[in-house]
């Protein structure tokens, strides 16, 4: 089933009406519902369901990434009722009701639904946002646990314990501590009487409306117009307390006003900053490319290849004086914005004929490297996270993007004599691979140039070490990619020359060729694994775009058979040159990153869904 995110995501970037009409009915009997509570009048809540909706289109391209729409359906929805309960001078009724709730629920007599709805919306609104979120998706909407934390993009678990915290402050709102009815069954009454029967053609009308089919009443344009009135006000409200906030912690208030109250100051943890997702690649459909066309893409780079760690890609590099620049482009998803780490400081271009000192290859400023290759020899450290890099000239660094630093970790020019040289350092070149091994939890160098030997860093002792046996004399001068399998423990590695694939182990070096490599994969350089659908992806030269060139095609490779797929894709993908351009699979949105090198003019940011798992 369409999550919300995907829908918002599709009518938001395209005004698709057919992912409008999908919210509407999906979304119309909690709206309802939710205007029904607060007005008591069904023709006044219709009103006021419609005007929700007409928020909604003026309101859906600003809506940040990852917005629970039903959550914000149901806040719009109270304002929009609350706003026509102001206009039809509904308060004084609401104040009775209420009065009269609380006299009912003086005595021990379990509470009634009847008791319970005035005041129900107050309550809910009164809920952290995470809680309230909850409850409206869990009950007020009527889903499944599964579907519920997915629409949050939460575990189960986690659902569970907002739950069991909103419904316990339900009751601690609308009933007296002592009252009969136990915060557990708040969930079955309000599962069982939070959603009224919606009048028909509503879902109907409000899409004609909404869609300018039909005109909307006088009066729904009122409250539409006085809900986002009251939106806009919450927002300086908000706005304001931060603000008040911050400054009494500037000014010590916040300790003040603790130790006044004869409070212990108590240390809090940092909440956790929930990962903010792009909801262009959640609405994304099985088989599907899509062209991210970021304002600014970088430069091409010869010999240089991105590499993906914790949601962005990092691109550094630029042999024979294709860039001459030492920073690091770096692609935010979420965003769809490259940045640059630092500004560039650009090497004099010279040749390098053996000769070269420490200013050909370090910057005298910062210290910081200038980039030759990179397409072999660097890998993500997740434990890290840290991007690992073997230079051809400056020995072995790594690159914080938390910190945007450089650190000289080994080899040539290293300030500490002791590092600059040792039996056991690779000798980068362009045919070494370099990845990093889950099993030995550290980086591995299969240098397939002589001395044709493999080795692993270890962080903690800063230095090489030379593994137990080499390479097959079929994988020397080869120029391989790779991507690691998780069920098999194996490293799937991509080379040009015959057998053109092999599985190495790197707990027990042992090397197997891959039998059947299609034609189209031979020398593939964009291999990943989908780890929602327990596949290798991987990318191959194939049918002819338009302009004559090979557009990229997708297969698939079973780990239990071995055997690969050809995957149609169901629409054209970048136009494929097989240089310097892997694969790489981001776990948060099922989707697979692909820089799509272009020439030194600069490159296409491409992403390729193959499907959605069921556990995502």
């Amino acid at each position: 089933m369409t999550t919300d995110s995907e829908l918002l995501a599709s009518y938001a970037a395209t005004g698709s009406p057919e992912a409008f009409a999908g919210i509407v009915e999906r979304h119309t009997p909690m709206v309802f519902s939710a205007c029904l509570r607060v007005l008591g009048d069904r023709q006044a809540a219709e009103d006021a369901a419609q005007a929700t909706f007409l928020v909604l289109v003026r309101k859906a391209r600003g809506l940040r990434a990852g917005t629970a729409l039903a959550g914000w359906l149901y806040l719009a929805a109270r304002n929009a009722a609350g706003d026509a309960r102001k206009l039809a001078a509904r308060r004084a009724r609401h104040e009775k009701e209420a009065a009269e709730m609380r006299a009912r629920t003086a005595g021990a007599e379990p509470a009634s639904w009847e008791q319970l709805r005035p005041a129900l919306d107050a309550a809910l609104a009164a809920l952290p946002g995470g809680e309230r979120e909850a409850v409206v998706q869990r009950y007020l909407c009527g889903r499944s646990p599964a579907e519920a934390a997915r629409e949050l993009q939460i575990s189960e678990d986690a659902l569970a314990k907002r739950l069991t915290r909103a419904l316990a402050g339900l009751r601690a709102r609308l009933l007296r501590q002592d009252a009969a009815l136990p915060a557990a069954a708040f969930g079955p009454l309000l599962a069982a009487r939070a959603v009224e029967a919606v009048p028909a053609g509503l879902a109907g009308t409000i899409g004609a409306v909404c869609t300018g089919q039909a005109a909307a009443s006088p009066a729904v344009l009122a409250m539409t117009k006085g809900a986002l009135k009251m939106m806009f006000w919450a927002k300086v409200k908000l706005a304001a307390a931060v603000f008040l906030g911050a400054a009494l912690v500037a000014g010590g208030g916040g300790v003040a006003v603790r130790m006044a109250a004869g409070e212990p100051e108590k240390p809090r943890e940092a909440p956790k900053a929930e990962k903010k997702l792009n909801p262009q690649v959640l609405a994304l459909a099985d088989n599907t490319w899509l062209k991210m066309g970021p304002p600014k893409e970088p430069d091409g780079r010869n010999y240089s290849s991105p590499i993906w760690g914790d949601g962005k890609i990092f691109y550094f590099g630029g042999a024979h004086f294709s860039y001459n620049g030492n920073d690091v482009a770096i692609y935010d998803l979420a965003a769809n914005a490259w940045t640059r780490s630092y500004e560039p400081e650009m090497r004099p271009e010279q040749k390098f004929d053996g000769k070269t000192t420490v200013g050909d290859v370090l910057s005298p400023k910062t210290g910081r490297p200038w980039p030759l290759h990179t397409y072999q020899q660097w890998c993500w450290v997740p434990d890290r996270k840290v991007c690992f890099w073997v230079s051809g000239t400056a020995g072995t660094w790594q690159f914080d993007p938390a910190k945007l630093e450089w650190t000289h970790l080994h080899g040539k020019y290293h300030k500490d004599e002791k590092k600059q040289f040792s039996p056991n350092t690779p000798i980068a070149h362009q045919t070494m691979h370099c990845f990093y091994s889950p099993e030995l939890k550290a980086p591995v160098v299969h240098q397939t140039s002589s001395p044709f030997v493999n080795y692993k860093y270890d962080f903690d002792k800063g230095e090489w070490a030379k593994l137990a046996k080499g390479i097959p004399a079929k994988h020397k001068w080869a120029e391989p990619y790779s991507t690691h399998v998780p069920p098999l423990g194996v490293q799937l590695i991509s080379q040009a020359n015959e057998p053109h694939m092999w599985t190495y182990n790197a707990v027990t070096e042992e090397w197997k060729p891959v039998a059947d490599v299609p034609v189209a994969l031979r020398g593939c350089q964009a291999l990943a694994w989908d780890a929602a659908n327990k596949v290798v992806l991987a990318m191959g030269s194939g049918e002819k775009s338009a302009g004559g060139k090979s557009v990229a095609i997708p297969w698939v490779l079973d780990p239990a058979t071995m055997k690969w797929t050809e995957q149609k894709a169901a629409n054209a993908g970048p136009e494929y040159k097989a240089a310097w351009a892997p694969l790489w699979y981001d776990p948060d949105h099922n989707a697979c990153f692909f820089l799509n090198r272009t020439g030194q003019a600069g490159c296409e940011t491409w992403v390729y869904r193959y499907k959605k798992a069921e556990n995502k």
